[in-house]
């Protein structure tokens, strides 16, 4: 069995925030490092389904890449998945796990080791090496095409001093619509017409140490607000995902997994 290989590269403070966390993140200077010939991935839960989708009573899950359990293992981590969660780290979390490349079995399990563990979905991925993917969980995990789970090559975008790389994910699979996103401090939509289940290729952002940002989605064509991201501080020369997550035929603001608005840090 081939081992993997998980390293999550430099610990910033702001790599251990929570989800929501104001505090801002350091420039990158330089990108962690990782074993040469290996590819790269990271997951993120935005499934709010899951536990029915996937016959099970409780929506945890760990995962096991080539047989090897990687979630639980790594300081910062979830002990299992969740809604929400982001792996290797949790919250704004820099880091992917590093595995070998070519073909990888990636399974998603109840259970705590290879012994006990009860497979809720096994997913099949050729991978490149040197390159960085996420598997973004929608309820649509079973799905035969990528697109639909979202498993997705992170393809950034070079950038120059005084930028950062950002794009959008729709991840509210049984909404209605298209949505925007309306920023604040550019007083613009810089993101457009994303359906459910779409993501954006990432985008050069204009970045300023003195504004901060406040990020509205709204129903496409309107002005009407379907949720805010308040105060978020994107750091210069670094790479980050929004994700439009949750169940759209819920608004109630007692319900974690309703419809909201999150942002997590690549690289």
């Amino acid at each position: 069995m081939k081992k993997t290989y998980i390293i999550p590269g430099f610990l910033t403070i702001a790599a251990l925030c929570c989800l929501f966390a104001c505090k801002r993140d350091m420039e990158l200077k330089n990108k962690p490092g990782y074993p040469a010939g290996t590819a790269l991935i990271k997951f993120i839960d935005v499934a709010p389904n899951l536990g029915s989708v996937l016959n099970n009573n409780a929506d945890t899950f760990n995962i096991l890449i080539n047989g090897q359990k990687v979630t639980g293992f790594t300081p910062g981590t979830l002990s299992a998945m969740v809604f929400g969660a982001t792996y290797p780290f949790a919250g704004t979390g820099n880091g992917y796990a590093s595995v070998p490349a070519g073909n990888v079995e990636i399974k998603l399990v109840k259970g705590f080791n290879t012994l006990d563990s009860v497979v809720l979905a096994t997913l099949h991925a050729t991978l490149e090496a040197d390159k960085y993917y996420s598997l973004i969980i929608t309820d649509s995990i079973n799905s035969p095409r990528d697109s639909s789970k979202i498993f997705v090559n992170d393809a950034f975008i070079p950038l120059t001093p005084g930028y950062f790389g950002l794009r959008f994910v729709n991840a509210a699979l049984n909404d209605t619509g298209n949505v925007d996103i309306w920023s604040t401090r550019n007083n613009r939509t810089i993101f457009s017409g994303a359906k459910p289940g779409s993501i954006s290729a990432f985008t050069s952002q204009f970045y300023t140490s003195i504004l901060s940002d406040t990020l509205f989605v709204r129903r496409s064509g309107t002005l009407i607000g379907l949720d805010t991201l308040v105060t978020v501080n994107f750091a210069n020369n670094r790479s980050y995902t929004i994700v439009y997550k949750g169940n759209a035929l819920t608004n109630k603001t007692s319900d974690p997994k309703r419809r909201h608005l999150i942002n997590y840090l690549n690289q």
